[in-house]
């Protein structure tokens, strides 16, 4: 060996390249140009690993090394916070409610490098790993001071973070033990980081005692809000930890103490977040480049404070109610408790998911007491085998191979290890999420299909026993599994709108096989009972027992019978509906003419998890058509097929709810898990509301369908073909437009009417919401008449306060495909602002405020702002507009966003609204600007072209926003404000002059309601050249009309209109004192909002 300082050294040896670097620039694009769109060239020896390092080398979004100008090393990899820097306690509290963000976010399914290992201060925790839990400090560089020991920051903040971690590891060991789908439900990738796993727990709930007692002495020092804050969140992590370190034991300890305390203080945590300082810096994606990862860096996930504590709570509500399903009361019992609380909506956290697997099937047994074996007898003698010696046979007990006994036993055994997994595999499913139930539910449904040719089994006596038990289980297991696939393709909304008759014809059928093999297996029951009878009148202790089990297997068997013609009385009621919906083209359709998809494809692609599948028999496709359409039937034939469908279903709803969740021993016997029944109980409410829903509807197209037989003769409703009911795109823009010109005329509430007409039509096409199967011109046309609908509804909302579906639900926004922000066109801008307004209305609806908050407002303000300036340069500036049109959508964009913003700031001027003086003069400014931008741009658009100024929303919105800039500028009127006044004018002039050669009769409503608010307008200006010549010396003579300029003059409207004009009278055109109030006063009844009522205004 060489000693360390005289290692060899090897010499440079320089070798000469004889390679000439050749450019194959040109070479590259022109074979590549050769390729069809979307074509793959493959090469076997270019793997997957050097492509995604092909594609992230020099990318600044893909190449995690990849150093921007200017930056080295150190500024890449490290930030400049110093996690051993002294903090407040609003501080410590803003980074400990963040961290719990982080937290949840990563329980809701978010990796650990876009969460909790963003902290700089977890980061300094966990790496390098430490070797001791004393090593687990902020400074890794060398020992902090005994001072700086007792900090806050070092003591407090240090404990919470590691209890933390702690926490972390054990839902992770959890989670990584059981079945689950990789960055689906849950993302377990450490990135060569260790979650302190190697460290007992113990040493963390002396961390968090240290830090609840530093607390507590901090009593007078700290601020007394602040100091409980802090400790309610130590005592918080200390009984998370707790409750999450008693994983499975749960089933010894029956112990929901920990997490009941943690939702106690979920309370007070939810008030005090407030208190809290953020320090955004302790955070940083940079550290993703140090993690040991494959995939490029990503953002941050970021999740509001009140979202993370939802989640949470419902965690730690799930883990209580967990305790339900811990007594094992019998395996229908068993799975009611699990598919309820694995069903509720949100799903249960992984976490709980994951343990519930567990608590399901471990070590082989269930719930830790059955041993899996005994599981699936119980189950047999439940349903098919009560009280049988097939379930009594041991081959331990018998050694003589031809005894019968010991066929018996060796035939059972050998059931048991081909389909005890299969069995509990499908309480384990429900664990997952609900599109892999469905799944999962198609491959156990492939395990349970050996059993279809199984022998008869012989009895001890040697009679043979064709009651088929073990195959009727089978059987019976596949129709469940049947069923389950086909409601939750209802649920996960797979299927088409023209597919719903056919599926829901499907599931009828299933259900009614079901019923018949129920039947049949209540046959050899009640037999079985029968031939019990003389043994239980003599009351022997065995008949008497066997009495019971078959009594009991006939109640599971009629609550299973009263469940399934629910199911099937619905579907069948269902299915009528929506044969009538399709046969008068009310149904939309997914797929348009073109497309390849047809109604045989279709039916080959939802029966292919039952292709390979002998019994039930599928249906053949021709069969499965002439019943999905009820061909042959007519309309009043299929209506009081539903109707009756209905009436039965809501009839076994009821009786389903009246039997309970449970089977019990006796019916004094109180609930065994209250809460999980009460689940039970809801679901079943809403399906008996959905049935009054049905029932509604059914009712409803039976009226349509006899007033439209009484209005059509006999003779030609016999022969004339179904009415097409179905609307379509043309006939809603049509509509669009008859609803604006009704709005110009100042008829609201014919025009408010058509409107919801219109938007129900849109909902009828499912234009609310996306929808695959169109061609992308046919979904950006889609897109756009929404949204056009949307323009129109959303100033309704505005104007006079009347709530929207719009603001519920809306497609999104057709962008060009070459759109980027900097050239957003017109259309697409003026979307994104509405889509603003409906999220405005939406918090005030769902928040129940009259106004909106002043963060409120900064935010949309800021959001308007951006959306302005992503637009595209014509929209922006006048010089780079080039053609009229470019001009007309730069004003009306201009007016509109104005508009939006002196709406949301028009809570300033209020003085009854709480807001603080300084804030309200700020967003009074910022209301007054904009109300002077809205008319500036609705003057502009009359200057570049009359008719374009004619559209009644912006008319009336610049109207409106006149009088509100006059009334808040009582006292001392702006000389910009009067200069547009008086150009207001003008344009309200030439508007109503321009009806002036117009016979008195056909004159609009609207020229009337133009010409009274240019009266009014008349009057506030005469009002205030009244106060200017009171300060200067003129004639003491008012005229009876003030005076007016030129370009204003023209006729009076009471000599234009007429008799529909109100009149004033020359002396209240000014006021004695000359104050505006009185003036507007006077003409409150001037129609700034027209009236809604159905008549002309």
């Amino acid at each position: 060996m060489f000693p360390n300082d005289k290692f060899p050294v090897s010499t440079m040896r320089v070798v000469t390249q004889s390679v000439v670097p050749r450019d194959i620039t040109d070479e590259f694009t022109s074979a590549a140009s050769k390729l069809k769109t979307g074509q793959l060239v493959k090469d076997e020896y270019f793997t997957l690993f050097e492509a995604v390092g092909a594609l992230e080398i020099m990318d600044s979004k893909m190449d995690s090394g990849y150093l921007g100008p200017g930056e080295n090393h150190a500024q890449a990899l490290d930030d400049d916070y110093d996690v051993t820097r002294e903090l407040g306690p609003e501080e410590v509290l803003g980074v400990m409610d963040e961290l719990l963000c982080h937290e949840m976010a990563w329980h809701m399914g978010h990796p650990l490098s876009q969460t909790l290992f963003t902290s700089l201060y977890l980061d300094k925790l966990l790496w390098p790993v430490p070797k001791s839990l004393e090593e687990a400090i902020f400074s890794r560089g060398g020992s902090t001071s005994n001072g700086k020991e007792l900090t806050i920051v070092h003591l407090v903040l240090r404990a919470y973070c590691l209890a933390l971690v702690k926490c972390c590891d054990f839902v992770h060991a959890r989670v990584a033990t059981e079945y689950y789908f990789e960055e689906e439900d849950f993302v377990t990738q450490l990135y060569n980081r260790t979650l302190l796993s190697q460290f007992e727990p113990d040493p963390f709930y002396d961390l968090l005692d240290q830090a609840i007692y530093w607390v507590d002495e901090q009593k007078g020092k700290l601020d007394e809000k602040l100091q409980q804050a802090i400790k309610t969140r130590l005592l918080f992590r200390r009984e998370f930890l707790k409750g999450l370190e008693q994983d499975i034991d749960v089933i010894e300890t029956r112990s929901t103490e920990h997490f009941l305390t943690c939702l106690s203080q979920l309370d007070d945590m939810a008030k005090s977040t407030s208190l809290g300082a953020q320090v955004p810096d302790s955070f940083s994606w940079k550290i993703q480049r140090k993690l040991a990862s494959t995939v490029p860096p990503r953002p941050m996930v970021k999740i509001i404070f009140d979202d993370a504590l939802a989640h949470l709570r419902r965690l730690c509500q799930d883990a209580i109610d967990l305790q339900e399903i811990i007594d094992y009361r019998g395996p229908y019992n068993f799975k009611v408790t699990v598919w309820t609380l694995l069903s509720r909506k949100p799903q249960p956290s992984v976490y709980i998911r994951s343990l519930v697997q567990t608590l399901i099937a471990n070590n082989m047994t269930i719930l830790g007491a059955v041993p899996v074996k005994q599981f699936l007898y119980d189950e047999l003698a439940e349903l098919v085998l009560p009280s049988s010696i097939l379930l009594e046979a041991n081959m331990d007990d018998i050694e003589v191979p031809s005894d019968p006994r010991f066929q018996i036993a060796k035939q059972m055994d050998a059931f048991v290890q081909r389909f005890s997994q299969p069995f509990v595999d499908t309480f384990r499913s429900s664990c997952l999420n609900r599109c892999r139930i469905r799944r999962t539910a198609e491959d156990l449904d492939e395990q349970l299909r050996t059993l279809s040719k199984e022998p008869p089994l012989m009895l001890a006596n040697g009679d043979a026993t064709y009651s088929y038990p073990l195959s009727s289980w089978a059987y019976h297991q596949k129709l469940v599994q049947f069923r389950l696939v086909l409601q939750l393709g209802f649920e996960l909304s797979i299927y088409s709108p023209e597919e719903l008759p056919g599926m829901y014809w499907y599931l009828s059928h299933i259900c009614s096989t079901h019923l018949g093999h129920i039947d049949r297996i209540r046959t050899f029951t009640v037999a079985t009972a029968k031939r019990n009878l003389p043994d239980v009148a003599a009351k022997k202790r065995d008949a008497l027992e066997r009495h019971a089990a078959l009594q009991k297997s006939l109640k599971l068997l009629e609550r299973l019978t009263t469940q399934i013609v629910a199911i099937d009385a619905f579907a069948i009621s269902l299915h009528a509906l929506y044969v009538l919906l399709a046969r008068h083209s009310v149904l939309p359709a997914a797929s348009s003419p073109q497309a390849y998809s047809s109604d045989r494809l279709r039916y080959e692609l939802r029966m292919k998890p039952f292709l390979s599948i002998t019994l039930p028999e599928l249906v053949p496709y021709d069969e499965y058509r002439r019943e999905a359409v009820l061909e042959g039937d007519s309309d009043e034939t299929v209506v009081e097929r539903a109707t009756k469908a209905i009436s039965e279903a809501r009839k076994a709803w009821e009786a389903t709810l009246a039997n309970g969740a449970f089977i019990r021993e006796s019916e004094s016997d109180e609930s065994p898990a209250p809460a999980i029944e009460e689940d039970w109980k809801r679901d079943i409410q809403d399906t008996k509301r959905a049935c009054i829903g049905a029932s509604i509807a059914i009712g409803t197209i039976k009226e349509a369908l006899e007033a439209r037989k009484q209005q059509e003769p006999s003779d030609e409703a016999a022969n004339s073909p179904p009415v097409n009911l179905r609307p379509t795109l043309e006939v809603i823009q049509i509509l669009l437009i008859i609803g604006s010109v009704l709005s110009y005329n100042m008829n609201a509430g014919a025009s408010y009417t058509l409107l919801g007409m219109t938007e129900r039509m849109c909902m009828v096409l499912g234009l609310h919401v996306e929808t695959s199967g169109f061609s992308r011109a046919t979904q950006a046309a889609r897109r756009r008449v929404w949204w056009a609908m949307a323009f129109q509804n959303s100033h309704f909302s505005l104007a006079y306060d009347r709530p929207s579906i719009t603001m519920i639900n809306q497609p999104e926004i057709p962008y060009d495909p070459k759109s980027m922000p900097g050239h957003r066109g017109y259309f697409e801008t003026l979307c994104r602002l509405i889509q603003v307004v409906l999220d405005m209305l939406r918090g005030l609806m769902f928040t129940h405020h009259s106004h909106l908050r002043y963060h409120e407002i900064r935010e949309y303000k800021q959001r308007i702002e951006r959306i302005i300036a992503e637009a595209a340069p014509h929209l922006k500036f006048r010089e780079r507009c080039t053609t009229l049109g470019e001009h007309i959508e730069r004003t009306e964009l201009r007016l509109h966003s104005s508009y939006f913003i002196s709406l949301m700031c028009r809570v300033s001027l209020d003085p009854d609204a709480p807001m603080d003086e300084q804030r309200r003069e700020i967003v009074r400014e910022d209301c007054l600007a904009n109300l002077i931008s809205t008319i500036e741009a609705f003057i502009e658009l009359h200057s570049i072209n009359s008719h374009a100024s004619r559209t009644w929303i912006s008319l009336q919105r610049t109207i409106a926003s006149a009088f509100l800039l006059v009334a808040n500028n009582n006292d001392q009127l702006h000389p910009q404000t009067w200069d547009l006044i008086q150009k207001l004018e003008a344009v309200l002039s030439d508007h109503v002059h321009g009806d002036e050669g117009s016979e008195q009769s056909s004159k609009t409503d609207s020229a009337k309601h133009l010409a009274s608010s240019l009266h009014a307008l008349r009057e506030v200006s005469a009002a205030f050249r009244a106060r200017k010549t009171r300060h200067r010396v003129v004639p003491k003579v008012v005229p009876s009309m003030p005076n007016t300029s030129p370009a204003t003059s023209f006729a009076s409207p009471s000599s234009t209109l007429g008799s529909g004009v109100p009149t004033y009278s020359s002396g209240n055109s000014v006021s004695p004192d000359g104050h505006i109030d009185n003036i507007l006063n006077q003409v409150s009844d001037v129609m700034l909002f027209p009236s809604m009522s159905s008549g002309n205004a």
